[in-house]
């Protein structure tokens, strides 16, 4: 598999390859448990291992400056978004011992704990109706559907627009997202970063707080945008401007790329050309249980099938 792999990945001619995850753990915290299945510690071992048998692993200073002329190289950069703390408990120590760099994007809002993504409030409370006797809800079992599996579709619907609802639902069920918060401690804090930063481990923006950008209009995308990295330049010390969308860059016209003030952008499309400047898809590596080597032969082979058909690039 490994030859025919290093195949694929040649014939591609995308040398630089950029996979992203959300958490590492081998337990499942209820604030993403009804959204991804991160990988586990062995699991993620065993992916840096696939990448490293066939890439070089890139910081984002080596990514700045191959990104234009990578040569006959073949390179990664390894990513995380929605800074979790389980990137410092378990990605960190095993990045750090296999000297591997990596790319943390945060949602500066919800650093140190202070706020929570409206998706994982959902999460958290589909994990509540699940823990729950029905009887005696009548009020948000009205608010979320009636039954079990409409009020677990309807909490899933609902958007970053309407994170007041999330908020009222929660209170009728008596849920407090703020002790969650200071008991669960979901999110990195500022000293843990700093230490991530003192070890190498570089940061990016990833909005302020996790919008569908699709839903956003030019000037709250851009504000979005700009203001994530504008904290992380300030409060990490981070010199490159680099941006990770939240969710996906589904609709986001070239006007954003053109206007943004980046060095580098990410969407999580996989492995395609992105038409917008200095633009680089990702691939989600928390999709199903197969192993990265799996995972990759079947994306470059997409790839080359997406090829055939002008499929594998992305106009704006």
């Amino acid at each position: 598999m490994n030859k025919l792999l290093d195949m694929l990945i040649d014939l591609s001619k995308r040398p630089l390859f950029i996979p992203f995850y959300h958490a590492v753990s081998d337990t499942v915290a209820p604030h993403y448990k009804n959204l991804y299945q991160p990988r586990g510690e062995v699991e993620f071992e065993r992916d840096l291992d696939c990448f490293l048998r066939h890439f070089e692993p890139l910081s984002l200073d080596d990514f700045a400056r191959v990104k234009n002329n990578p040569g006959k190289g073949r390179y990664c950069l390894i990513t995380f978004d929605d800074g979790l703390s389980e990137v410092y408990e378990y990605a960190f120590p095993v990045l750090q011992r296999k000297k591997v760099p990596a790319v943390v994007f945060l949602n500066p809002r919800f650093v140190d704990n202070r706020g929570l993504f409206y998706r994982y409030k959902v999460s958290i409370l589909i994990e509540e109706l699940r823990a729950r006797s029905f009887e005696g809800y009548s009020d948000w079992m009205q608010e979320t559907g009636g039954d079990f599996e409409t009020a677990e579709k309807n909490l899933l619907s609902l958007g970053y627009g309407q994170t007041g609802k999330i908020d009222h639902i929660a209170q009728l069920m008596g849920v407090s997202f703020a002790n969650y918060l200071q008991s669960e401690q979901p999110y990195l804090t500022m000293p843990r970063v700093r230490e991530m930063k003192g070890a190498g481990i570089q940061f990016g923006g990833h909005s302020m707080d996790h919008p569908f950008f699709a839903d956003l209009g030019l000037k709250a995308q851009l504000q979005q945008a700009n203001e994530s990295m504008d904290w992380v330049c300030e409060k990490v010390g981070e010199t490159i401007r680099a941006f990770a969308f939240p969710f996906s860059d589904e609709g986001v016209k070239k006007t954003f790329f053109e206007q943004l003030n980046a060095d580098f952008t990410f969407g999580t499309a996989k492995i395609k050309v992105d038409d917008a400047k200095n633009h680089y898809q990702r691939l989600s590596m928390e999709v199903d249980n197969k192993s990265a080597g799996q995972i990759l032969l079947r994306e470059f082979t997409n790839y080359q099938l997406k090829r055939l058909f002008g499929r594998h690039r992305i106009k704006r």
